[in-house]
């Protein structure tokens, strides 16, 4: 999709690295996004089935809008100029239940992460797989704002073996 591919290979060494962490807070009309790593931090907060225009600082526009169909399921698609074009950004985050080696209930959240170039029309998609851990509120604050004490919480941590993966992003 014309990423440079030494960029491509400083995100997976960071990834192999440094653990991702994603907050994620999922209500009936919102989703909080937090996510921490060693490439980037990011703050991401929308209002479900609402379109959300950004400029960023060198002056381009981005555009964010999420749709979710449960609690356990968001969609958030983001589209902004590029060096190589206009890119579409479609994120599929799903919160699973699968059963462990001891037949034990775990949870899972499934990210499906597919960038499209739109002028090329030429996609890529990866799929990883984290695993939940514990947070507080004070993980899914943003600066300046203080705690949420009623939100619905599901958080999780990216598992460092990538238990799947297609290409890196």
């Amino acid at each position: 999709m014309g990423v440079n591919e030494l960029a491509i290979e400083a995100h997976e060494k960071g990834d192999a690295e440094t653990d991702t962490i994603n907050y994620i807070v999922l209500t009936d009309t919102t989703v909080k996004i937090k996510k921490s790593s060693r490439v980037n931090d990011l703050w991401v907060e929308l209002t479900l089935g609402q379109t959300e225009r950004k400029r960023l600082s060198d002056g381009r526009t981005k555009t964010s809008s999420a749709v979710s169909d449960n609690l356990r399921h968001v969609k958030i698609i983001s589209s902004m100029p590029t060096i190589n074009g206009n890119a579409t950004v479609t994120d599929v985050k799903t919160l699973l239940k699968d059963v462990d080696k001891d037949g034990g209930a775990i949870s899972l959240l499934k990210q499906e992460l597919t960038v499209k170039n739109e002028l090329t029309n030429k996609s890529h998609t990866t799929t990883r797989f984290f695993v939940p851990h514990e947070m507080d509120d004070e993980d899914i604050t943003p600066p300046g704002s203080e705690p949420n004490q009623n939100s619905r919480e599901n958080n999780d941590k990216e598992k460092g073996d990538k238990a799947a993966k297609e290409d890196g992003d």
